[in-house]
């Protein structure tokens, strides 16, 4: 049996080599205008044909999302950066589209050999439109996360035996209250579009209702057993599940496991890549993952976990918004001699307790012996954000070669609490 691919998010190049490094056998990555990614991270015709280079030289596989669902005016666009890609030899394993309009773009103008994965914002979830998708040459199909377990199972089932394609599910990550993706309301609210991947997540914030003769009185929309919060949804963690996904009587389901994180940090792609990682790597070899490397996904910033929609409806955030995360990560840290270069990410300062998580979600604690400068090495009491110091610990630290550091950290006690409306629910004075 195939063992099962573990793919991750590539917000930037950083990203990219930190899930490869931290297990990952593939990564999908895209440009900002074309692949639902914001910010500055995102790449370009040129890094993406850097990025190919990296990852083939590793002997793992790269995808490129151009997933977003074009107007019209966007389309000589995206042909020109088509026309990029080709003029760098930007030739990934795959595209990842949702357009059929892109699509027919890619296999006009790419003679290379390269294959088609559909986009979960294309909203595959039946086998009838997987076989069509199949039959116009889509090798792999990202299933909507509407889906159930049941759901998956009947649409491997039900796909003809002459129709080779793969199936790709989530595993971990931010759901959406939307069918996979595809909302206006953070358009409509803010001008940011979620299609084009600048979603300001209206669907998490917190709601009053106004009755409209009553301007200023407002009213709270109170949770009960049947919801509402009135949108949010938990973020999705399957790391006890995935057995259920892999194999269904010596026949596999799905192909490859997806991480979410396009804009995420570097902290949780390498956590969340090395936890999925250990995760596979126990199941077939016949063995049960440890309580305490699951675990480590509390670590990373998260809202409350749940099974998304593979059991049942998926539950509510009934509380708030808050982002939970009980460590910070402090830096990425190298060996080097007798000490540990660390490129700073969060101040942190002689005599703290840290911890250094490490490839196969390996977790090493120790205290801070000394700082120095790593230009000059001069002796520092506190390392600082952007710096790049040398640090002694009070132990032999040649037990690994790469890792996180981080400390424990309680972000509640740093949250600040949001003004809320003064609620009046008696008459205005006429």
């Amino acid at each position: 049996m195939k063992k099962i691919e573990l793919l991750s998010p590539a917000g930037d190049f950083e990203k990219m080599c930190d899930a490869l490094h931290f297990g990952a056998d593939a990564v999908y990555l895209g440009p900002k205008e074309f692949s639902l990614r914001t910010g500055d991270a995102a790449f370009t015709p040129e890094t993406m044909a850097k990025a190919v280079e990296y990852v083939r030289a590793k002997k793992k596989k790269i995808y490129f999302a151009l997933n977003i669902m074009p107007t019209e005016v966007m389309i000589s666009d995206i042909s020109q950066f088509i026309d990029e890609l080709i003029k760098f030899n930007a030739v990934p394993d795959a595209f990842i589209i949702s357009d059929p309009g892109i699509l027919n773009l890619l296999k006009e103008k790419y003679k290379q050999s390269v294959g088609y994965h559909l986009s979960t914002q294309a909203n595959c979830i039946n086998s009838q439109s997987v076989k069509f998708w199949a039959e116009n040459g889509i090798e792999r199909i990202i299933l909507g996360r509407e889906l159930t377990l049941e759901d998956i199972r009947n649409i491997r089932k039900n796909i003809p035996d002459d129709v080779k394609v793969e199936l790709e599910v989530f595993v971990h990550g931010a759901m959406c209250m939307s069918y996979s993706g595809r909302c206006l309301i953070s358009s409509y609210f803010t001008g940011r579009n979620a299609n084009r991947g600048d979603c300001a997540h209206p669907c998490r914030w917190k709601y009053y209702l106004m009755e409209e003769t009553r301007e200023g009185e407002f009213f709270p929309i109170e949770e009960n057993n049947g919801g509402t919060y009135i949108m949010n949804s938990h973020d999705m963690c399957l790391g006890k599940d995935i057995e259920k996904l892999i194999c269904n009587k010596d026949s596999t389901i799905v192909d490859s496991f997806k991480i979410e994180g396009r804009n995420k940090g570097t902290y949780y792609v390498s956590v969340v890549t090395a936890v999925y990682r250990q995760i596979i790597d126990a199941y077939y070899n016949g063995q049960e993952c440890a309580q305490d490397i699951i675990d480590q996904l509390q670590t990373v910033s998260h809202r409350p976990y749940s099974k998304g929609f593979l059991f049942n409806k998926p539950r509510q955030n009934v509380k708030d918004s808050i982002y939970l995360w009980n460590y910070r990560f402090l830096g990425k840290c190298l060996c080097e001699d007798d000490f540990i270069k660390v490129d700073v990410r969060n101040q942190f300062s002689v005599g703290e307790e840290v911890e250094v998580f490490s490839y196969g979600a390996k977790v090493d604690t120790y205290v801070v012996k000394s700082i120095y400068d790593y230009e000059s090495g001069q002796p520092i009491l506190q390392a600082r954000n952007q710096e790049v110091v040398k640090i002694a610990l009070d132990s032999d630290i040649r037990n690994f070669e790469y890792g996180l550091l981080r400390k424990k950290w309680d972000n509640q006690k740093k949250k600040k609490t949001p003004a809320k409306p003064q609620f009046r629910r008696e008459k205005k004075n006429k």
